[in-house]
């Protein structure tokens, strides 16, 4: 595995407009409950936690791996989110990095993450997901 695409749906009785992500994973209900993927350009994947079903183990030690590279859209999102959801769920899997002493421990490594939203506005395209599709003729359809 040297790549995978991820999208996550999260839920928290934070609100994240009002306290952003790292207040918003901080909610004893935060739970992510569908994580959507692509290995190395492959099929789309999606795993449906609510229904009990389960990231693959491979994948779960791709997040902490630095060698593989982990793109999303607002990449930040998906880094804070998966690290707090691994360390509750997962812990077996979590590598952080830093020293004990600095808070940057609790997350996943951001070597190896990549930002396609960061790539869009780059590119000139919108900085919403859906802009960003619709900018380049993509419809849920696609």
């Amino acid at each position: 595995m040297h790549a995978i695409s991820i999208d996550i749906e999260t839920f928290s009785s934070n609100d994240l407009n009002k306290c952003g992500v790292y207040q918003y994973v901080q909610a004893p209900d935060f739970d992510i409950l569908l994580f959507g993927y692509a290995v190395d350009s492959g099929a789309v994947k999606v795993v449906d936690l609510t229904a009990g079903e389960e990231i693959p183990e491979e994948v779960l030690a791709a997040l902490s791996d630095e060698r593989v590279t982990k793109w999303a859209f607002n990449s930040n999102f998906e880094r804070i989110c998966l690290s707090e959801w691994i360390r509750r769920k997962h812990p077996e899997y979590f590598i952080s990095y830093g020293i004990p002493e600095d808070t940057v421990g609790d997350y996943l490594n951001p070597h190896g993450w990549k930002c396609s939203m960061i790539w869009s506005a780059y590119m000139g395209l919108p900085l919403s997901l859906a802009g960003a599709g619709a900018a380049l003729g993509w419809t849920s359809r696609n």
